[in-house]
């Protein structure tokens, strides 16, 4: 839909009359196709439905004449998408304008412009620090992981979604951003960088002769192709048993962790999702390949989304033990609708249950073996830009190995 069009239509509403409203509505069903269906199924007559598209059109029409200041209507009107899926309550679910949505499907390719960090909201508001890219900006800026941003050029990000955040934070290579972020109760501000990051999305290595180590930093796109090259290489260095590191993971694709799932374990059920009527939807591997040796998982609080549902799967399966602390308890799953003017919605249409039945929203997954890490530590801290932290600093790695070298299963 032309802009232009939508504006004006809206505007002059009260002039034009109802027939220019019955046109707007008819426009936004063609807009958002969706629209027609949930008129239908919540019994509106078109008639009925014009009188919502009236409401809107006199709040722009008395906002845009009445208010004291001039106003950017397509502003209004963005404002008001944003708030019909806000009104969800839902922090996972959200509208993108086109910006936005390009932004998004930027985060899930194989590189992007950007400062260098992975983030996800934390409870109070802003975006906490998960992983730092060693060749982003933000690492030679001297931010952390643990690290709360509060704000980016002086706009506060409470109360914005992960996209918006991302959004503001992003941009064109060489450009600056000032950063406000907070540690140990205390603000600092500093200018980053944006660069052009290709996404690494696995780290690996053998520790010994036996035990390969490989860690997953996110499920998102290539993630199954970089675990493959890696548990190929892996596996021609002789490698018998395996640490896989979900710590800090937050998650991704399905369809990248399904496939992850696949290479693992042999024939029988990854998980199933289930929509508010019940209906479920079951997804399998199958037995072409098996990953038939001793498995650790390693996860902690940051572990989320399909991290959790990897490792539910292991778990149930039987086809690994799992060391750390308790996973986040992200255990939903978000569809992204693609809107015909480019911009999209994001909502939470799912939950997804482990083998075994369980939906860990709200719950994560406990470890066979609970290791915390010391206190005011982070997997990053203690990794360094080595691929691997030294077990010695790293009781959760240590522990893994234990449980490898000495060969011991989980009681059933």
């Amino acid at each position: 839909m032309n802009k232009r069009f939508q504006t004006s239509s809206f505007l002059g509403g009260l002039a034009v009359g109802v027939a220019v409203m019955l046109i707007a509505l008819a426009v936004m069903i063609i807009r958002f196709p969706g629209l027609s269906s949930v008129l239908d199924s919540n019994g509106l007559t078109f008639e009925e439905a014009s009188a919502l598209v009236e409401k809107v059109d006199t709040l722009v029409a008395t906002i845009d004449s009445g208010f004291y200041e001039v106003v950017d209507t397509e502003n209004l009107l963005d404002g008001a998408y944003h708030g019909v899926v806000d009104t969800l309550g839902d922090k996972y679910s959200y509208y993108m304008n086109e910006e936005e949505f390009e932004a998004y499907q930027e985060s899930g390719s194989g590189s992007y412009k950007g400062i260098g960090v992975t983030i996800q909201l934390y409870e109070t508001g802003g975006a906490e620090v998960i992983s730092v890219n060693e060749s982003g900006g933000a690492y030679d800026a001297g931010i952390q992981v643990g690290d709360v941003i509060i704000a980016a050029d002086g706009t506060d990000l409470t109360g914005m979604t992960l996209d918006e955040i991302v959004l503001l934070v992003r941009g064109d290579e060489g450009t600056f951003v000032d950063l406000t972020y907070v540690r140990d109760g205390q603000e600092y501000t500093v200018s980053v960088e944006r660069r052009t990051l290709a996404v690494t999305l696995v780290r690996y290595a053998m520790i010994d002769d036996e035990v390969g180590y490989l860690a997953l930093t996110q499920f998102s796109e290539s993630a199954d192709e970089q675990f493959e090259n890696a548990l190929d290489d892996l596996l021609s260095q002789g490698m018998t048993k395996l640490v896989l590191d979900l710590r800090d993971n937050p998650g991704g694709r399905l369809n990248e962790v399904l496939k992850i799932a696949d290479r693992i374990l042999g024939s029988g059920l990854i998980t199933y999702t289930m929509d508010k009527d019940g209906n479920t939807e079951q997804y399998y591997s199958d037995d072409t390949q098996t990953l038939d040796i001793p498995i650790v998982v390693l996860v902690n609080e940051n572990s989320a989304s399909a991290s959790e549902l990897l490792t539910g799967a292991l778990k149930d399966r039987g086809a690994a033990t799992v060391v750390g602390t308790t996973t986040f308890g992200k255990g939903i799953v978000q569809t992204t609708y693609p809107l015909l003017d480019g911009s999209a919605i994001k909502i939470t249409t799912s939950r997804y249950y482990t083998p075994n039945g369980v939906c860990i929203h709200g719950e994560g997954i406990t470890p066979d073996y609970e290791v915390e890490l010391e206190e005011g530590t982070t997997v990053s801290s203690l990794r360094g830009t080595a691929t691997y932290a030294d077990p010695s600093v790293d009781p959760q790695l240590a522990k893994a190995l234990e449980i490898l070298k000495e060969g011991e299963t989980v009681s059933e």
